[in-house]
């Protein structure tokens, strides 16, 4: 093999698109990235390491795939990870995921691991992701660079990724993703092309000085372009021009014993430190230490850190193909038994053990019995399954091994959620007659699982009747439950259901009890109670009893603490469901604040989505804006990384956030964000709270003069929720059209929905209740008569305080106050006035421009320097804001910020926003004067 050049040749363009990667992210801007494609020998390697070596971003976190390892989950990121388990805190918990064992049976989840991962990563500041051989990457690996970038964008984090592939399904696969998720002027692929006949002169008289330049042509012609073969033939006047050529002349003359290490070497396919390499041939380590100095000083073995590696691809492959089948096949045998040895229940080592174990030709059940039961067995993925489960149907069917292992196969399916492959795999088990009784009943209880999670009823049904047939104490409660969840969620028979459910619970309750408490179940023992009380939970939201529900959903946190966030899912599910239709604000903010508590020490993303997002909603509706934006923002960053609990939408994420904006002021913008985001969400179920919500705050704010488009937006979310066919939704947007309707003059069609709602809702939920007296307050005022609207309005607003919806008593004290203006204008002044100050407190800008609108009717001035112009300090600002702030006075226009600093110019249109709500100004200019008062201020 070839030394490189001490002077970097060539590539200049590519290079300097690295370099300004680098000083991008080196300066705090947006996330990036750069795909490098080539072929092999093309320079990817050496044009990686050139700009690493030249980018000054303090923390290069490595990715590098190794063909061997392409199937073991998460190898091809092991530095990356290892790198990350030391940024301050984030590490911790992520060196806890990776190393400890985790609190659920089913495992390491990988939602879980990549979210430690990027917490870790945005603990560490501006980062520089290199991936290497990215065409040999693992599944896993990709997924993880995806969701880093991901997440990345949602919080504009400068971080750079660099990969270099040959071309390759898992190239496209990446660039595809990220070509949705950045910018454009965010990503740039580049392909390298054979150096030119100058660059080829000029790296063949760097590595051979003093040949003449008639035979640096040649070699540059010969070489066809490619750095790799102008490396060699330059050297090599022995060698011909391919690999196998070059390996034969670089171990001509060895000894055994460096033979023997590059033979490792070669199979392997990925760096080993010395001792792992004197383990593995059971050498003493002076003895490899002299193998491996011969082998790098002909320049056909390389040390990369620590570690030895074959020099490069080409000549490993070629080597490959020079060892004999049967010295491959007894080297893979050697290092499978030394992987096995160390791995203990490690997937990646037992994946990657497997993996040589196949190519030894040795049996392989063993290992994959191992892997079947290990703690970390979801991260294999998919491909990891279907691998195990091929390893078990080719297996000898009579082997007690292989049938333990087909049953391990079929729970891994359950796991995954792959149903069909769990449903058929379970039902042959179901009918083996070499299993116990007792393990057939088992069988047929995850036939009936996979059953009903396809909606199969009848099928379901006459596998639960086998599963009865055992008298398995915990497997009957499980079974009572999943009879309770199929008859009540799919044949509608909520009566029985909640029968069936009931039966569980208590012996659940019982099995609790004769253990002496939760925290004595064993892992069987919890799984079955969590199961009892989880139905006993949704039996009691079919049967609308929120006080049964939230006292299961503290049993279920309790029980089930050790088995994931089944009890953190069922207090959120109750919070949303049932406590906040009953006005119990304070209790769900009370308890969605421990959950979110909870779920972030155990780092749990979908509880902590869900837990920001029920404390979003309610924070927004006691008042409390400020606290309700940041618990908003961080389910919306969470969303945008694809976790949200089952029963949220994306969409219905983003509408908390954009109401909360648009009370905080510049109520248009948002809200037209909020419709942009409407417009863009195709399915109608996720629609219909955006939707609804839209409508009525277009009528809060534009009242009369938006008329046409409340109609509109109206119209559209009743045909969504006819689409989505959702009861739930249909009233509830029922409930918005009648207050939509009555502010913009149409009391007509108000009545009709009022009608509606009315007939169906005799006695309807604290909530709703406080929403439809406010809604007839503003019919009564249309009448002609304001007087008999007036103790409504204020029955509304006293019932809002009560309940804690301070936001809702602001509006309803507004609507007062316009009421009043007809019939007593020093009472509407005095009122609306009062509005107006609450409206400041709560920091509600849009809410207080209203009121301060109706007061200008009626004649009183309500413009005030120092109320809109506060002397604000600039610490309130983010360091990005402050920047953004700087080119603003500049009179630098959006998209002009956007490109000064490598924002989208919908970013720096919030940060604008936002940076307007916190100075107190009302436009640009008003900013110049806002920002020469704080730093006047400073300098004093």
């Amino acid at each position: 093999m070839a030394h490189q050049a001490a002077t970097f040749i060539g590539r200049a363009l590519e290079l300097e698109a690295l370099l300004a990667l680098g000083r991008r992210v080196a300066g705090g801007g947006g996330p990036a990235a750069v795909l490098i494609l080539g072929d092999p020998g093309s320079g990817k390697s050496r044009l990686v390491a050139e700009a690493t070596a030249r980018i000054t971003v303090r923390n290069k976190l490595r990715v590098v795939g190794f063909e061997p390892a392409r199937q073991v989950p998460l190898a091809a990121a092991s530095d990356l990870l290892r790198a990350l388990t030391r940024a301050p805190r984030d590490g911790r918990r992520l060196r806890g995921l990776l190393y400890d064992a985790p609190a659920s049976p089913n495992g390491l989840q990988p939602l879980g691991l990549f979210e430690a991962a990027h917490r870790a990563l945005r603990a560490l500041g501006p980062s520089l992701i290199l991936a290497d051989d990215l065409q040999w990457a693992d599944e896993q690996t990709l997924a993880l660079c995806h969701y880093l970038m991901r997440a990345a964008q949602t919080l504009m984090q400068p971080v750079a990724l660099i990969a270099a592939s040959r071309p390759s399904r898992n190239a496209d696969t990446l660039v595809a993703a990220l070509e949705e998720l950045l910018p454009q002027d965010s990503l740039a692929t580049l392909t390298l092309k054979p150096l030119s006949r100058q660059e080829g002169l000029a790296l063949a008289a760097e590595l051979a000085p003093g040949q003449p330049a008639d035979r640096a042509g040649a070699l540059w012609a010969r070489a066809q372009g490619s750095p790799f073969w102008i490396a060699v033939l330059a050297q090599s006047a022995d060698a011909g021009p391919d690999a196998a050529s070059v390996v034969g002349a670089r171990l001509r003359g060895l000894g055994a014993d460096s033979i023997a290490v590059f033979a490792i070497l070669t199979v392997v396919g990925r760096p080993l430190a010395p001792l792992d390499l004197a383990a593995l041939l059971s050498w003493d380590p002076r003895r490899v230490d002299v193998a491996a100095g011969q082998l790098t000083n002909r320049g056909i073995v390389v040390q990369r850190g620590t570690a030895l590696a074959v020099a490069h691809d080409l000549i490993r492959e070629a080597a490959l193909q020079q060892l004999p089948l049967h010295e491959r096949q007894r080297i893979h045998r050697r290092i499978a038994a030394w992987l096995e040895g160390d791995a203990g229940d490690d997937v990646g080592q037992l994946r990657l053990a497997l993996e040589h174990r196949r190519a030894s030709g040795l049996a392989t059940a063993g290992v994959a019995l191992r892997l079947a039961v290990a703690k970390n067995r979801c991260l294999m993925g998919a491909a990891g399954f279907r691998v195990l489960a091929n390893i078990a149907d080719e297996a000898d069917p009579d082997a007690d091994e292989t049938l333990v292992l087909q049953q391990h196969v079929a729970s891994l399916a359950l796991e995954m959620g792959d149903w069909s492959a769990a449903l058929d795999r379970f039902a042959r088990l179901s009918d083996d007659e070499r299993l116990a009784p007792a393990d057939r009943g088992r069988a047929a209880y995850g036939a009936a699982t996979a059953a009903y999670e396809l909606k199969r009823a009848e099928e379901a049904h006459i596998y639960l009747a086998r599963c009865l047939e055992t008298g398995d104490p915990l497997l009957n409660i499980e079974a009572e439950s999943l009879h309770s969840q199929i008859i009540g969620w799919l044949e509608n028979r909520t009566a029985e259901a909640i029968a069936h459910a009931a039966r569980a619970a208590a012996d659940a309750r019982q099995l609790i009890v004769v253990a002496g408490g939760p925290h004595q179940l064993n892992v069987f023992e919890s799984r079955a109670v969590v199961s009892g009380l989880r139905a006993a939970f949704e039996a009691a939201i079919w049967d609308d009893n929120a006080t049964e529900s939230v006292r299961i959903s503290e049993e279920l946190i309790e029980a089930g603490r050790s088995l994931g966030d089944a009890g953190l899912t069922a207090t959120l599910q109750a919070d949303y469901i049932c406590l906040l239709p009953r006005g119990r604000l304070r209790e769900v903010e009370v308890r969605s604040g421990r959950v979110l508590k909870e779920a972030r020490r155990r780092l749990l993303p979908v509880s902590i989505a869900g837990a920001s997002y029920n404390l979003a909603l309610v924070q927004f509706t006691r008042g409390r804006l400020a606290q309700a934006r940041a618990h908003a923002t961080e389910a919306v960053e969470l969303s945008d990384r694809g976790v949200l609990p089952a029963h949220i939408s994306a969409t219905q994420v983003r509408t908390i956030l954009y109401l909360i904006a648009a009370s905080q002021g510049a109520w248009r913008e948002a809200l037209q964000e909020l419709a942009d985001c409407v417009a863009a969400q195709s399915n109608p179920h996720h629609r219909t709270v955006a939707r609804r919500e839209l409508a009525r705050w277009l009528a809060r704010f534009g009242g009369m003069q938006l008329a046409d488009r409340v109609r509109r937006e109206l119209a559209a979310g009743m045909a969504d929720v006819e689409a989505a066919a959702c009861e739930r939704c249909h009233w509830q947007a029922v409930l918005a059209a009648i207050e939509a309707c009555a502010r913009i003059g149409k009391p007509e069609e108000a009545r009709d929905f009022a009608a509606q709602w009315d007939a169906r809702h005799a006695d309807p939920f604290p909530w709703y209740r406080l929403l439809r007296r406010q809604s007839e307050a503003l019919l009564v005022a249309m009448g002609g008569d304001v007087r008999p609207s007036l103790p409504l309005f204020e029955l509304a607003r006293v019932e809002a305080e009560r309940i804690g919806a301070s936001l809702e008593a602001l509006w309803a004290q507004i609507d007062l106050g316009e009421a009043l203006a007809s019939i007593n204008r020093e009472l509407a002044i005095a009122t609306l006035q009062a509005a107006a100050a609450a409206a400041d407190a709560l920091g509600s800008g849009s809410a207080r421009q209203r009121a301060e609108a109706a007061l200008r009717t009626l004649g009183v001035r309500t413009w005030k320097r120092t109320a809109d112009m506060r002397d604000v300090p600039l610490s309130v600002l983010s360091a990005r804001e402050r920047e953004v702030l700087r080119l603003v006075t500049e009179g630098a226009s959006n998209p002009e910020i956007a490109s000064a600093i490598f924002l989208s110019r919908k970013t720096v249109e919030r940060h604008v926003s936002n940076i307007l709500l916190k100075m107190g100004a009302r436009n640009r200019t008003e900013l110049a004067g806002t920002l020469g008062r704080a730093i006047e201020a400073a300098d004093g």
